[in-house]
């Protein structure tokens, strides 16, 4: 009896072992416990309204800017005369507002700036080049990021005439990039650095960091025509560029 008893259960075991595994049994540890007892996934953050640029948007602007201690050539006016900036990207105009306040004699602008005064000044400039009076829907923290970065290149006035704008306000969130993906002109030429930096401000929108391999559309699953076209046109390198520029905002 004690010899049948012994084979049985020996025979119980290995058949225990052979057996196939479950479904749930497939899943990794990590899997099951982020499942909870309830197995139900918590949802999603839900945009809010959104009233300024957050603090790693910020640096991210200062970086995309870069800071100049002297006046620079930025441009020209519809009549050909030169357009000067300083600064973060500051376009310094004859009745200059944000100077007057500061105190900051433009006749001496030629002898430059100080990283304080250049401080001041983007802060100024954040307040009227602001996006907060012109979009009307909620955001998420990184889609208002990539708007404001979009808005201060572009300027208040033709940012508010833009298809991005329009679309952002008709909550047709996913449209926003292609219309941001218009803009790559500089002086009415293409410009390739103009196109970086969009595909970065894009990548902030999206909160997604493309694939230097592959389109946006096929990272995203997103029609995304002219944001497609922005990508292909850049070198892998300037790709990289774009990647890293992303992951600096990410702080990863």
């Amino acid at each position: 009896m004690r010899v049948i008893l012994l084979i049985l259960s020996l025979l119980m075991a290995s058949t225990s072992h052979a057996s196939p595994k479950g479904p749930q049994d497939l899943l990794p540890d990590v899997q099951k416990k982020s499942e909870g007892l309830s197995g139900v996934t918590p949802p999603p953050p839900e945009r809010t309204i959104i009233s300024s640029i957050s603090d790693k948007g910020r640096k991210l602007l200062e970086r995309l800017e870069g800071f100049k201690k002297f006046l620079y050539e930025d441009g020209m006016t519809a009549t050909g005369d030169p357009l000067w900036s300083i600064g973060y990207g500051h376009q310094v105009s004859k009745d200059d507002k944000v100077l007057a306040l500061l105190g900051i004699n433009q006749s001496q602008l030629h002898k430059g700036i100080t990283q304080e005064q250049g401080d001041a000044i983007l802060n100024e400039d954040l307040k009227i080049f602001s996006i907060q009076d012109l979009v009307k829907v909620p955001l998420f923290q990184y889609e208002y990021d990539g708007l404001s970065c979009f808005c201060y290149n572009l300027g208040h006035v033709q940012f508010s005439k833009t298809m991005a704008l329009k679309e952002v306000n008709a909550k047709e969130y996913f449209k926003v990039p292609d219309g941001m993906g218009r803009f790559t002109n500089f002086s009415g030429k293409f410009f390739l650095p103009m196109a970086k930096r969009r595909c970065i401000e894009i990548m902030v929108y999206l909160e997604h960091s493309f694939d230097p391999r592959t389109l946006p559309s096929k990272a995203l699953n997103l029609p995304l025509p002219d944001v497609d076209k922005d990508w292909q046109r850049l070198s892998l390198e300037r790709r990289l560029d774009a990647v890293q520029m992303y992951r600096f905002y990410k702080g990863s």
